[in-house]
């Protein structure tokens, strides 16, 4: 049985937001994988008022790091 990856266990609640397809995560998307990108907390990309937030940041690690470690598919 394939286990089902719950963002709840870091305290996110998931949002699906359209990218416009700048994402590293469409190039794989591409060649038929199916993934998703992750965001880290950035705010106003790519501007000079560009910021990232760190408790974001870090909730971002976790789920990377369960993601990885943990088996999921």
């Amino acid at each position: 049985m394939e286990k089902r990856f719950e963002f709840n266990e870091d305290g996110i609640e998931p949002r699906y937001i359209p990218a416009g397809g700048g994402g590293d995560c469409n190039i794989l998307c591409g060649k038929g994988y199916e993934c998703t990108g992750i965001s880290t907390g950035m705010y106003k990309c790519h501007t000079t008022d560009e910021y990232l937030e760190l408790d974001e940041l870090a909730a971002c690690y976790r789920v990377v790091m369960r993601v990885m470690t943990d088996g999921y598919k």
